[in-house]
């Protein structure tokens, strides 16, 4: 397993608690920043991570918030050498493409249960391209109704400083989401008191 972990102590009042942060990346399409992008045949995405968040308190309460991310679910790629001169080329036609998305929204219903896409890609040249084809994807996808398509051009509006504007303008979109999706809590000998039943799938271009 390829991931990273992360954990520091956090003060809530008087209460003292462990913060973890777990950052899991698929084995299933392995590969470097700008070599491997998009998907394959089995949808499986470039740059899939799923990352939690736990909590640990000194009660031995845990909870627990868990979302993924990965590449736009279709056949493209990005040549070039040197960063800022890599070309965005779609590789694939949409008939061709589809099975593909399709297999890999299943895939994620199956693991994490109900799913909302969060499109963080901007307007410029090949990033409107690819972000268009894949609102045009999940426009004509069996999953439309099931899954929530939110596009949400970060660059934008939050770059130079200005990521204020996520708690300004996404997350009322978001939010009737978070809450129907809730998160894991343990009471410690008590069990589990509330599981997650969703995820947010997120991709920026990366």
């Amino acid at each position: 397993m390829c991931g990273s972990v992360g954990i520091n102590t956090v003060y809530v009042g008087h209460q003292q608690a462990k913060a973890c942060l777990i950052s899991r990346l698929s084995c299933e399409r392995a590969g470097t920043r700008f070599n491997v992008r998009g998907t394959n045949d089995y949808g499986h995405v470039a740059n899939f991570v799923e990352t939690e968040q736990v909590i640990f308190l000194d009660n031995n309460h845990v909870a627990s918030y868990l979302l993924v991310r990965g590449s736009i679910p279709l056949f493209w790629e990005q040549t070039g050498v040197q960063v800022g001169t890599h070309k965005l080329r779609v590789s694939r036609g949409n008939e061709i493409s589809h099975p593909a998305f399709e297999r890999h929204l299943a895939t994620l219903q199956y693991l994490y249960g109900k799913q909302v896409i969060i499109n963080l890609v901007g307007n410029k040249e090949g990033e409107f391209t690819i972000g268009s084809m894949y609102k045009a994807h999940h426009k004509s996808s069996r999953f439309r109704d099931d899954i929530p398509y939110i596009a949400f051009d970060y660059h934008h509006y939050c770059s130079r400083g200005r990521e204020e504007n996520l708690a300004l303008m996404l997350k009322d979109r978001i939010r009737k989401h978070f809450d129907e999706f809730e998160f894991y809590y343990s009471l410690g000998n008590d069990g589990p008191k509330m599981y997650q039943s969703g995820t947010f799938r997120i991709n920026c271009i990366d």
